[in-house]
């Protein structure tokens, strides 16, 4: 029925009465790559991650209750139904028309939860179109630009090599495995500005910053400082991490866990970095109302206490 992107925009279109265009069906195409549902996610039938309760329908546990529907009815249903709501009048409005970055600037002012530059960017990037999510195209030309220091890993590859090698039961591959995850990062210039295509995301060299009493990853520390601000009342029980530190980890049996160098624990610069809390429900309620949206996600029944930035279907 709608088993492709562009058959369910179209059908999503029909649905909510909106007549289908060039414009609205690539935006909705490129809002569904953003999110990541049902091709790329366990929530099947549910392209945007929504959460609209439905009879039989199963929760994913990413980010805690989105949802897993039965059929492309069931979940067009939801999802139609959610848009509805009365909180997204603004998408709605900008459906009709024909112009992407419009629907993309609505989806980022919305309580969705959607960066309007992340989906702008995939909305370019469904036909290498630059698309308008601000006052100038995403991809055009940046305001400034800067050097980027490199990162050397050289100690932290000690560290797991030395561990490797107290190890008698050690497997070869993961050492491998974790040496290609630590390589030194070289130095780089990049642009910067408003029209930035990574302006939604943290740029640059990884720092580490304090939480708490606790080490985490400098970009972390902003989204559990804003969710602090607006009532998130739980604590960083583990943010960042040493290779060494890993390796005592999961040496101990403690599941889940990564292996040493392979763990977003372990990193720093975005998408890299972790953090384990209390109150996690409570703390990804908040994020989910986060104007523009959150770069923090919950891994929900995967790992109830750990938030990161999803990458490659992971956490």
């Amino acid at each position: 029925m709608a088993d492709s992107p562009q058959a369910w925009a179209n059908a999503l279109l029909n649905r909510l009465g909106i007549p289908p265009n060039r414009g609205n069906v690539r935006a909705l195409v490129g809002w569904a790559q953003a999110e990541g549902g049902h091709w790329k996610n366990q929530a099947r039938f549910n392209p945007l991650n929504t959460t609209q309760p439905e009879p039989g329908a199963g929760n994913t546990g990413s980010q805690g209750n989105i949802k897993a529907y039965k059929d492309w009815q069931q979940g067009l249903n939801a999802t139609v139904a959610t848009l509805r709501n009365g909180r997204y009048g603004g998408i709605l409005q900008a459906l009709k028309g024909n112009d992407p970055g419009a629907i993309a600037r609505a989806i980022g002012s919305s309580p969705w939860g959607t960066n309007a530059s992340l989906v702008a960017k995939t909305i370019g990037g469904t036909t290498g179109t630059p698309v308008r999510a601000g006052g100038r195209a995403i991809a055009s030309a940046a305001s400034a630009t800067r050097t980027i220091p490199g990162i050397d890993r050289s100690r932290e590859r000690g560290a797991l090599i030395a561990q490797f090698l107290q190890d008698k039961n050690a497997n070869p591959v993961d050492l491998a495995l974790g040496v290609r995850q630590l390589q030194d990062t070289p130095s780089r210039t990049v642009t910067t500005g408003s029209s930035s295509p990574s302006s939604s995301a943290p740029a640059g060299r990884g720092s580490v910053a304090n939480f708490g009493g606790k080490p985490v990853a400098s970009w972390i520390a902003k989204e559990l400082n804003w969710a602090r601000a607006n009532g998130w009342t739980g604590s960083v029980s583990s943010g960042y991490r040493s290779v060494a530190e890993q390796a005592r980890i999961y040496n101990s049996g403690v599941r889940p866990a990564a292996k040493p160098g392979q763990s977003n624990h372990n990193f720093t610069a975005f998408p890299g970095g972790a953090v384990d809390v209390t109150n996690a429900q409570q703390l990804a309620q908040i994020l989910a109302r986060k104007p523009g949206g959150s770069l923090l996600r919950w891994a929900g029944s995967k790992d109830p206490v750990h938030f990161s930035h999803p990458h490659a279907g992971g956490y």
